[in-house]
C-alpha cells in the first residue's frame, strides 16, 4: 500500500502525540506519590509529641528513633526519585542526529541566533527533512519517558516501603499511649473493683438459693 507524504507526516506527528500523553501520565504518577507521602508525614508528629509527654522509656524511644530513621531516609529516597522525574533534561539524542534539529526547544536556541534564520532554514526542508527531525524528536520524548517510567517505578517502590515503618510506627506509638491511657485512668481500677463485688454478690446469692433449696423438706 503507497502512503502518501501527508500520511507519513501524520504518522509520525501522532506518534510524537502519543509519546508526551505518555510522559504527562508519568508526571501524574509522580505528582500521586508525592502527595500520598506528604499525607503520611504530618500522621507522625502529634505520636512522638505524645511519648514525650508521656515519658516513654529508653529503649522504646530507641526503638521508634530507628523506625522513624527508617521513615525518612525512604521518605528522601522518594523524594529524590521525583526531583529525577519532573527536572528538565537537555537534549541527548540530537547531538548525533542529522536532522535538521528544528522542534526540540534547547537544540533551536543552540542552532538559531535569530526567528529569521529559523524561517530561512524552515523554507529550505525537505519532506525527508521533516520525517527526520520528527523522527530525532520521537527519540528524544522516548528518551525522556523511559527515564521517567524508570523513577517514577522506583518511587512507586519506595512508597510501598515507606508504609512499613509508618504503620509500625503508629501502631507501637498507639499501643504504647492505650496502655498509658488505662494506667493512668483513676475510675479503671474502682470498675474493675465494683465489677468483681457483683460478680461475688451474685455468687453469693445464688450459694444460698442452693442451701435453702437443700434445707426445705421435700412434699409428701
Amino acid at each position: 500500500m503507497d502512503v502518501n507524504k501527508t500520511e507519513q507526516i501524520d504518522f509520525c506527528e501522532n506518534s510524537l502525540q502519543n509519546i508526551q500523553n505518555l510522559i504527562a501520565r508519568m508526571d501524574l504518577k509522580a505528582g500521586i506519590v508525592l502527595t500520598i507521602a506528604g499525607l503520611l508525614s504530618p500522621g507522625v508528629y502529634p505520636f512522638v509529641v505524645a511519648l514525650f509527654e508521656h515519658h516513654a522509656s529508653a529503649t522504646l524511644r530507641f526503638a521508634l528513633f530507628c523506625i522513624l530513621a527508617i521513615y525518612f531516609v525512604m521518605l528522601i529516597f522518594i523524594l529524590w526519585q521525583i526531583r529525577k522525574v519532573f527536572i528538565a533534561r537537555p537534549a541527548s539524542v540530537g547531538n548525533y542526529s542529522q536532522a535538521p534539529l528544528m522542534l526540540y526547544p534547547f537544540l533551536i536556541l543552540k542552532n538559531f541566533k535569530s526567528d529569521k534564520d529559523y524561517a530561512a532554514k524552515a523554507l529550505e526542508l525537505s519532506h525527508e527533512n521533516i520525517i527526520s527531525d520528527y523522527a530525532n524528536q520521537i527519540m528524544e520524548c522516548s528518551n525522556i519517558y523511559s527515564l521517567k517510567h524508570e523513577h517514577v517505578n522506583k518511587a512507586i517502590n519506595g512508597l510501598l516501603l515507606l508504609l512499613v515503618p509508618w504503620v509500625l510506627f503508629l501502631a507501637t506509638s498507639t499501643g504504647f499511649l492505650l496502655l498509658q491511657k488505662d494506667l493512668s485512668d483513676p475510675h479503671s481500677k474502682p470498675e474493675i473493683a465494683s465489677v468483681d463485688s457483683k460478680v461475688n454478690g451474685v455468687a453469693t446469692a445464688i450459694s444460698a438459693v442452693d442451701k435453702g433449696t437443700a434445707l426445705r423438706p421435700k412434699a409428701r
